[in-house]
């Protein structure tokens, strides 16, 4: 994919809908990119909603193909459209900028944006996915929502959502043309922006309440923890639940 087909719409549920709708109807092409003004039924991890207010959030889906990219590396494509917006909001002018494991942008303690990915799978490979991105720009509130920030309110500046939608494709671009042994680097550069990094930190494991030290990220995706007791524990993303 050298090339992004942008399909820009006024309102629709949801852009990872709209796209896989285009899909089962066999309509799909490697970078076709929906980009919404206003999504009435956006969904983030665990089916939680993405709500975005018309005109003021950067609201995309991309289709995306791949020849043989194992199952077991799907965790490389989630950290690559990670480290392509921590990129280019940092590019932007933004200073603090984290991500919590394992889907959501963070400025300080608040959430900016997050991403939401769906797989195709042949066999034991991706043969396409559906990156689903959601970014806070321009809101100058959020009612109801006291974890929530936008680009606007963290450095008080209001910028064009193309301008911020160019620079991401070109972050995306870069990331997607890594070769497959700069994976490492890749799980390395990720590990170097979580949200809480060396912090202990709140999670809810099951029933459970506990509090351990965030380490880092596996090969898999897994969240690397210290244990109170000072043990070593790798969860995936159904196991435990990051707190704010």
């Amino acid at each position: 994919m050298s090339l992004f087909n942008i399909i820009k719409l006024d309102a629709i549920s949801s852009t990872n809908d709209y796209l896989k709708k285009k899909y089962k109807s066999s309509n799909c092409k490697d970078g076709d990119l929906i980009w919404a003004k206003e999504q009435t039924q956006g969904k983030g991890q665990r089916e939680n909603r993405w709500l975005s207010q018309k005109g003021k959030s950067l609201t995309i889906s991309i289709y995306k193909e791949f020849n043989e990219f194992k199952v077991s590396n799907s965790f490389i494509l989630n950290a690559i459209v990670s480290l392509s917006i921590v990129k280019t909001l940092k590019i932007i002018g933004l200073k603090e900028v984290r991500i919590k494991w394992p889907n959501d942008i963070m400025s300080g303690n608040k959430k900016l944006g997050g991403i939401l990915i769906e797989n195709f799978l042949k066999s034991e490979f991706i043969s396409s996915s559906i990156i689903g991105i959601g970014l806070n720009i321009n809101e100058e509130k959020f009612e109801d929502l006291p974890n929530a920030t936008s680009l606007y309110m963290e450095i008080n500046q209001k910028f064009k959502l193309k301008k911020i939608l160019n620079i991401l494709i070109q972050e995306l671009l870069k990331f997607f043309n890594l070769q497959e042994d700069k994976q490492n680097m890749i799980i390395d550069m990720y590990s170097s922006y979580l949200w809480k990094l060396n912090l202990a930190s709140d999670f809810k494991q099951k029933n459970n309440l506990l509090k351990a030290k965030v380490k880092g990220i596996n090969s898999s995706g897994n969240l690397i923890l210290e244990m109170p007791d000072g043990s070593i524990s790798a969860f995936n993303s159904n196991e435990i639940k990051m707190i704010y």
